[in-house]
């Protein structure tokens, strides 16, 4: 059962009406799916991690605002999205210290990430849990479009190699992580590689 508190519901609403509203048809990587799967790995990977249920609410909170801020574009949406966040937040009465680490577990999702403790390190993990899941090559290749679409001479023909380089380079924060879709990664990773070998030949 989903780990739900009245700002997480409320929070939720918002979001999904905010990214209806907000986001064009074009994104559609960092979009509502993108959200609820990061919200649901938070909390897969904040239970297994230990947080208490203060510190999951936290996560959450922080999962389902992280990229409303793409709305305004691509560069630096962290920081959008960490705005959005505190505005919500703030008038919705949320402790002012929270809503500072909620802001942070946002703005450390920008890539390279920059997790300086556990919730920020869940959040981080929780954002790519895709790397590791047997739905890689179909997320890939979402993102591939959405690039295509926002930056017009966006190469694509060279996508496998530019996203082979990203997982090599990419790693998990967590205890959990590491132990339970590193592997996972490391798989996809290996099958990225055959795709690229395969296609030279």
């Amino acid at each position: 059962m989903a780990f739900v508190t009245p700002i997480i519901k409320k929070a939720e609403k918002y979001v999904k009406a905010f990214l209806r509203e907000n986001l064009e048809r074009s994104i559609c990587y960092h979009n509502a799916t993108h959200t609820k799967e990061v919200v649901k790995a938070s909390e897969v990977i904040g239970k297994a991690c230990g947080l208490n249920n203060e510190e999951l609410e936290m996560v959450i909170l922080s999962a389902w605002f992280h990229d409303t801020g793409y709305y305004k574009g691509k560069e630096d949406h962290e920081s959008v999205s960490a705005d959005i966040a505190e505005e919500f937040l703030k008038n919705e009465g949320f402790p002012p210290e929270k809503v500072r680490q909620v802001k942070a577990c946002i703005i450390a999702t920008k890539i390279p990430q920059s997790p300086k403790n556990l919730l920020e390190e869940v959040l981080c993990d929780a954002d790519l849990y895709h790397l590791a899941t047997d739905k890689f090559f179909e997320k890939s290749e979402l993102l591939k479009n959405e690039l295509c679409a926002i930056f017009p001479g966006f190469d694509s023909n060279n996508w496998m190699n530019v996203s082979c380089q990203f997982v090599q380079h990419h790693k998990y924060f967590t205890s959990f992580a590491r132990k339970k879709l590193r592997p996972i990664k490391e798989a996809n990773l290996r099958s990225l590689k055959t795709k690229i070998n395969d296609s030279k030949n």
